[in-house]
């Protein structure tokens, strides 16, 4: 596995999985499940989608100190970030900054380093406080993740061998699980019930946060980022081919839900979107066809229990390294080693355009909270933010340093980042610095 944080491979057999601490699900809400499940006719799974988008609004109105409206005209976007466009730096960890992330209800932003801590900041009108760290990692925090609806509980994976559960509210650890390998990507199901982990090895481990049982997945090609669907039924992974790989976990008695098979009945028989975002015909020379889709098949078979391979796209032709769902589960959106973002939908599995403005392999993506505007960063020096309706660049903000993680506020115009800046004396030292896009002029 390829960490999209970090290029290096590396990493050797660990322990068994084992868990150390419990965690009181009645009081920490760690298992509530989400009220949409994996419809199975079009007509639901559009309604499904709708629902998303106005819950979305809903949290948006209910946070007036947090939240802001979206801004649907582009004109007025590409206006509004000419006068918010001041980036904040703050000071969080002695080392590099690998990964950051928003909670659910935008009031905390945590960031894991290669010093081996946690920093976790508390958003103040227009500025972060940094209300505690977390210390207990024996390796580096390659990736962290927050609970979708449990604004206090946040997962990281580390190099050493383990994934530990936090509680922002009590600060303190409350569940450690050992697994193999080193870790480096993380992904919390969006119902709450499953942490999904990869380590160097391509290993994935798929953990029930219920009671701590871990499977095991072992993939024999590179395994990059990992990703679940706004539903939870869908897991996405990236691999060195340039492929998506689409699994489900929701098999009914009678196998493939009805919606999954017109998915891909479509996609084997219609004319899809090449990687170029043109439309191209399926049997193009950047689609799969049926003996190299049985080969994989092979490969993975049935994988964590009513988990099992669905399709897989053809999405570059380079390494595809990262993936991210937009949170109104229209797209879905994947960076490559070819400097491509590709924008997919994520009901009819069609590439819908590409952001081609950067020069570098694209290491991290995120979609803003009305799934309008993307960011994608690399080893340039700029990070990108693109219009997803149209393709069109809205702003651009300079780095001076490679950017590995990059993270949109779930109700708010504000992009945390974190970039290789070195400390000004030497310019040797990591400066461990973490930094906010999108306050206002004067704020």
């Amino acid at each position: 596995m390829t960490a999209s944080r970090d290029p290096h491979r590396a990493g050797d057999s660990g322990p068994v999985a084992e868990c150390r601490y419990g965690i009181d699900g009645t009081d920490s809400g760690i298992n509530e499940k989400f009220k949409s499940t994996f419809r199975t006719e079009i007509k639901s799974s559009e309604i499904s989608t709708q629902s998303c988008r106005e819950r979305l609004l809903v949290t948006v109105m209910k946070e007036p100190k947090q939240s802001q409206a979206p801004i649907e005209d582009l004109g007025e976007l590409k206006n509004y970030f000419t006068t918010h466009n001041v980036v904040k730096e703050y000071f969080a960890h002695t080392s590099k900054v690998h990964s950051v992330g928003w909670s659910c209800d935008g009031k905390k932003l945590a960031s894991g380093s290669f010093d081996k801590s946690v920093s976790i900041f508390t958003l103040e009108r227009n500025r972060l406080v940094q209300d505690f760290v977390f210390r207990g990692h024996t390796g580096s925090v390659d990736q962290l993740c927050w609970h979708a609806t449990h604004p206090d509980l946040l997962s990281t994976a580390s190099g050493d061998k383990s994934v530990r559960i936090w509680d922002t509210r009590t600060h303190k650890c409350i569940a450690t699980i050992q697994t193999k390998g080193e870790n480096i990507n993380i992904a919390w199901s969006p119902n709450g019930s499953t942490i999904a982990v990869g380590n160097k090895e391509d290993l994935v481990s798929f953990i029930d946060t219920k009671t701590y049982k871990v499977v095991e997945e072992q993939f024999n090609f590179e395994v990059n980022e990992i990703s679940w669907n706004l539903t939870s039924d869908l897991f996405f992974l990236t691999n060195g081919l340039g492929c998506v790989h689409i699994l489900t976990n929701r098999i009914s008695d009678g196998g493939t839900s009805e919606l999954m098979v017109r998915i891909l009945h479509q996609h084997s028989i219609s004319q899809k979107s090449g990687y170029d975002g043109r439309r191209v015909d399926h049997q193009n020379s950047h689609s799969l066809d049926e003996m190299q889709q049985r080969k994989l098949l092979l490969h993975t078979c049935i994988l964590y229990p009513g988990l099992e391979l669905q399709t897989v796209l053809k999405a570059h032709p380079g390494t595809c390294i990262c993936i991210e769902h937009d949170p109104t589960g229209r797209y879905f959106a994947t960076g490559s080693a070819d400097a491509l973002v590709s924008l997919w939908d994520v009901n009819e599995l069609a590439c819908l355009r590409v952001f081609s403005r950067l020069e570098w392999p694209v290491r991290t993506l995120s979609f803003s909270f009305d799934g309008r505007l993307l960011a994608s960063a690399s080893e340039d020096h700029v990070i990108d933010i693109g219009d997803t309706d149209t393709g069109e660049k809205v702003a651009e903000i300079p780095v001076q340093a490679a950017t590995f993680t990059v993270a949109w506020h779930p109700s708010r115009y504000l992009l945390a980042f974190a970039c290789e800046d070195k400390e000004p004396a030497e310019r040797k030292r990591d400066a461990g610095n973490l930094k906010v896009w999108g306050f206002s002029i004067g704020s």
